[in-house]
């Protein structure tokens, strides 16, 4: 009857790790030199990015908008109404000939004025009168108003303003790109950084396994061969290093085992003689080395099952 054929391993995530000091210990190694190295890296670029976004940012301030050109608006553009008023009394003053006609005059303009003060007074009395019947009155006092000439726009003035705030959008919008592409700089290299981690944390515990892996089950051989159990070495799975190392070892177990059979056949051949010739009957001590001998081959069998 042959024996049930094993089968064959398959590798998962739950035994990855049969060595974990090893393969700890060596991923964390690596790991940490890798992560030393891309920070010192990512330091260099990130001032090196640094610098190139501050000098193109200058550049881009240094970079003056067209101005927007102010309105036209003349210092002398009005005439003063007291102005006016104060000429025409200049050019209604008499002169040093006409002084004594005026001064004849005087004595007549006595008497009109009296009759004037008469006149007035009557005038107040009515003004008076009106004034309490309720009828309005005016009174034109010197203006100070100035007369101003009209604003002139200067030329292309809507399309100058559309140019120079469209400039200094245009200059915002580099500047906001500059620092947001230092930004990114910085996303990418964490980015990068943390995937180079963990893609050295799997592939280091992965490579680690390939090498543990051997080991192990060369251990698990020894064991059982110290418990007296010869059984079948398999192969290794695919992938896995240490092969030579291996099979030798492999050979060095069947080599035993080839032992064991040849002793498991000696022991029957002794045996078979000494109940052909019925020893255990003429010694005790034949009988008590029989009795070791059976179970001495019991044991090798049992072994090699």
């Amino acid at each position: 009857m042959r024996p049930a054929k094993s089968k064959p391993y398959r590798r998962s995530w739950k035994n990855l790790l049969l060595n974990k000091r090893y393969q700890l210990g060596f991923t964390l190694f690596m790991v940490g030199l890798s992560a030393l190295l891309m920070t010192l890296l990512g330091f260099w670029v990130l001032r090196e990015a640094k610098r190139a976004t501050e000098v193109a940012i200058n550049n881009v301030e240094g970079q003056r908008c067209p101005p927007v050109p102010e309105f036209f608006r003349p210092e002398t553009g009005g005439v003063i109404i007291d102005e006016i008023t104060e000429m025409q009394m200049a050019e209604e003053a008499p002169t040093a000939d006409e002084g004594e006609a005026a001064a004849e005059g005087e004595v007549a303009a006595e008497g009109e004025a009296a009759a004037e003060g008469e006149a007035a007074a009557e005038g107040e009395a009515a003004a008076e009168g009106e004034a309490a019947t309720g009828r309005p009155r005016v009174v034109l006092d010197g203006s100070t108003m100035r007369l101003n000439t009209p604003v002139t726009v200067p030329p292309r003035f809507v399309e100058s303003v559309i140019d120079h705030y469209n400039c200094d959008h245009a200059h915002a919008t580099k500047m906001k790109a500059l620092e947001d592409g230092y930004k990114r700089i910085l996303g990418v290299l964490v980015g990068v950084g943390l995937m180079i981690i963990v893609g050295l944390g799997v592939l280091g515990i992965k490579m680690t396994h390939r090498m543990a892996g051997p080991l192990y089950k060369v251990q698990l051989y020894f064991e059982k061969m110290r418990k007296g159990k010869y059984d079948t070495v398999h192969n290794l799975r695919k992938g896995d290093q240490l092969v030579e190392f291996y099979e030798h070892f492999k050979s060095a177990h069947a080599g035993i085992k080839t032992m064991q059979r040849e002793d498991i056949e000696q022991l029957r051949a002794i045996i078979e003689i000494a109940e052909a010739h019925d020893l255990a009957s003429r010694s005790p001590e034949i009988a008590v080395a029989l009795d070791e001998m059976r179970e001495t081959l019991a044991r090798k069998e049992q072994s090699l099952e």
